[in-house]
Order: structure tokens, then sequence, then C-alpha cells
């Protein structure tokens, strides 16, 4: 291959990296359409990405200082739950599923850390963010309720 045949090539090259990158980008939001919500005794209504992150990572363990201990709910490994969890993994934490197993059990074995609460469906999610203070999950759907709201992400 000739040296301007390779100056040819690269533009290409880029150009379709950058087409692939916004068609991934723009899956993402259509596959990622997940809402956080917490209970209502947490009085945020935003936050910015790197705290969420934080806290399904299992790094961010209080809402204030020593109070309102953070409670993750997640759906448990059934094929449905499974979809969420990694959908939730990749479309707003950029981290892997089995990544993201591996982290939780190093936290909880490692720290004095909560062990999240896994559940079956949307209506227990839903259920358990809103009955329990300081709780924090994700739904597939937007929905409004009683005991909980969407938090926005920043």
């Amino acid at each position: 291959m000739h040296q301007t045949d390779r100056k040819n090539e690269m533009p290409n090259k880029t150009f379709l990296r950058l087409i692939v990158f916004s068609i991934l980008l723009s899956l993402s939001f259509q596959v990622g359409a997940l809402e956080i919500i917490v209970n209502d005794s947490v009085s945020h209504k935003a936050l910015p990405i790197e705290t969420v992150t934080a806290i399904f990572r299992g790094r961010k363990k209080h809402w204030k200082e020593g109070k309102n201990n953070i409670t993750v709910v997640l759906f448990k490994g059934t094929d449905k739950g499974t979809k969420l969890n990694r959908n939730l993994c990749i479309n707003l934490l950029g981290i892997g599923y089995r990544g993201f197993s591996q982290e939780w059990k190093q936290s909880i074995y490692s720290i004095a850390s909560k062990k999240p609460i896994y559940v079956d469906s949307r209506q227990e999610m839903i259920k358990i963010v809103s009955s329990t203070p300081g709780a924090i999950g994700f739904i597939d759907l937007p929905t409004e309720g009683d005991g909980y709201h969407v938090l926005q992400i920043d």
C-alpha cells in the first residue's frame, strides 16, 4: 500500500468510528431508559452521575454524614432481572455486569457494607424502595407513586 493510500484511508476509518460511536450512543439512550428511584426520606431530587455511580457500586454508603444509610435495591438474576441489572451497569455505571457483581462481593466481605436487597419484579422494587428509608433502586418504566420519587441525574 502506498503512503498516499494510507493517508486517504485514515480519515475514512476515523469517520467510520465516529458514525459507529454515534449509533451506539443513540442506542444506549433508547435501550438504557432506566429511572433511578429513591425513598421519600431522601431529600435529594438530583445528583451527579458520579455520586449515583458510587452509590450503586457500593462506594457511598450514607446520604448524609452518618445519617440515613443507603440501601441499594437490585433485581435478582432472573432473565428480565439480569437484563435490567446489565442495562444499569452498562448504560449508567459504565461497568460490565460481572465486574459489578465482583465489586459488590468484595465490598460486602472486605468492609462493613450493607448487602443489597434483591427483588423479583418491578412492583417489588417499588414496594421495597418506597417502604425502606434511604433506599435507592431503578425501574425500566417511569412512574410516580407514594413513598418514593424519581432521582434526576445531573
